[in-house]
């Protein structure tokens, strides 16, 4: 990076063009909504902006629908080699797509799941920006009470269903065929997303967080101790147990922060 003191315009040679360090946002449609101002809550990308303005360039790389497998096929379309920008540090928030149940079209098998984040964290471009930091986000629980009939509807440009599926390929647009997933049948199940099996996730993206030594932002255990559930109970968000307020609302749709 240039050592043009871009505080100061009268230097002499403040005519030159500096590219501000970077801080990237990296998921899914969490992230893609983190710049949304208008939902009346706290939206966390305009936020970081404000915190870091004239020091950092706050990107949102968030898109809407995609799970671990195809964000790795998108990275190298978008991260930055080391010669154009310095990325001082990169959120990754992945597996709540991921976490769908088996048979529609999202769902990533746990493994897999948990091989795609440690090449993400891994990736030769990372390994090129000697200081990058990297941050790990679980995906956050979820509510199944919430998710009928929207968790369901394949019309809507939303992280569910085919609708998600159709955003993904018009985001990509210049990888033809690079994230075709084969079409698999729909199960006659209500319901994409169990709260079981969302946890299973989170504790997969903690175990990747360990093993590479990678710092993890723990969302689905912050929501859940503020739901009040104790290891070994039946899980919040569950339809096992009645509807758990303090869950519900922390979630607008069920899933999403």
């Amino acid at each position: 990076m240039s050592t043009t003191n871009i505080t100061n315009p009268n230097s002499s040679n403040s005519s030159s063009f500096v590219e501000y360090d970077q801080i990237i946002l990296f998921g899914d449609s969490i992230t893609q909504g983190s710049c949304d101002q208008g939902s009346g809550g706290f939206a966390f990308c305009p936020a970081l902006q404000h915190d870091y303005i004239r020091r950092f360039d706050i990107i949102n790389r968030g898109f809407s629908g995609y799970t671990s497998e195809q964000a790795l096929a998108i990275f190298p379309c978008f991260f930055p080699p080391v010669q154009k920008a310095r990325v001082r540090l990169m959120t990754v928030f992945f597996g709540a797509n991921d976490a769908v149940l088996p048979g529609f079209q999202q769902h990533v098998p746990l493994n897999l799941y948990r091989e795609n984040l440690i090449k993400i964290l891994t990736h030769p471009l990372i390994k090129a920006h000697p200081e990058t930091n990297l941050l790990l986000l679980t995906p956050p629980p979820v509510n199944e009470y919430q998710f009928s009939p929207s968790d369901t509807d394949t019309d809507t440009d939303t992280d569910t269903g085919a609708g998600a599926d159709r955003d993904v390929d018009a985001d990509v647009g210049t990888q033809p065929g690079a994230l075709d997933p084969e079409p698999e049948p729909e199960p006659a199940s209500p319901i994409m997303r169990k709260a079981s099996r969302t946890k299973q996730y989170a504790d997969a993206c903690r175990e990747v967080g360990k093993k590479l030594n990678v710092p993890v932002a723990d969302i689905w255990t912050a929501f859940m101790t503020v739901a009040g559930w104790v290891d070994g109970q039946p899980l919040a968000g569950s339809r096992e147990v009645p509807v758990n307020e303090r869950l519900q609302a922390l979630l607008s749709d069920g899933m999403s922060i």
